[in-house]
């Protein structure tokens, strides 16, 4: 199996630490935010990706880079204006 030179874990570790980030670090909170479920109907956040990691359930780098681009996509499907 090909190894990572670097880990998710220390990745999702080193987005954690980026200020540009921290509004991604728990999930959201649905009842400071009601909305967010009816735009958002896959959230995810650092915090969870960081208990993926622990749990093995990413098989390959892809599913990591895939989790990082849902928090993204979810950024801006929820705020389309900025």
């Amino acid at each position: 199996m090909p190894k990572f030179k670097t880990t998710p874990e220390s990745r999702a570790t080193e987005l954690k630490s980026k200020g540009l980030f921290f509004m991604f670090t728990k999930p959201v909170d649905v009842e400071e935010v009601p909305d967010y479920r009816s735009i958002v109907k896959e959230p995810m956040d650092l915090e969870t990706m960081m208990t993926k990691i622990d749990l093995h359930q990413y098989t390959c780098a892809k599913d990591f880079l895939d989790d990082v681009d849902l928090v993204c996509r979810n950024a801006l499907a929820y705020n389309p204006d900025r």
